[in-house]
């Protein structure tokens, strides 16, 4: 993944296979076999899907 979807920042890091995490927007990024998920990480470290990136 070369930028973030939902900021545009390339401050994107691979955390797992499939998965990503911009460290400018704090945004875990997955992909899957429909399209994108985007999450937000709270502060407890659970995961709140932002939207469908399909």
């Amino acid at each position: 993944m070369q930028s973030c979807p939902n900021c545009g920042s390339r401050e994107v890091g691979r955390i797992g296979s499939d998965h990503y995490y911009c460290h400018d927007c704090c945004v875990e990024m997955s992909e899957l076999e429909g399209g994108l998920v985007i999450h937000q990480v709270e502060e407890d470290g659970t995961l709140i899907p932002l939207d469908d990136w399909t």
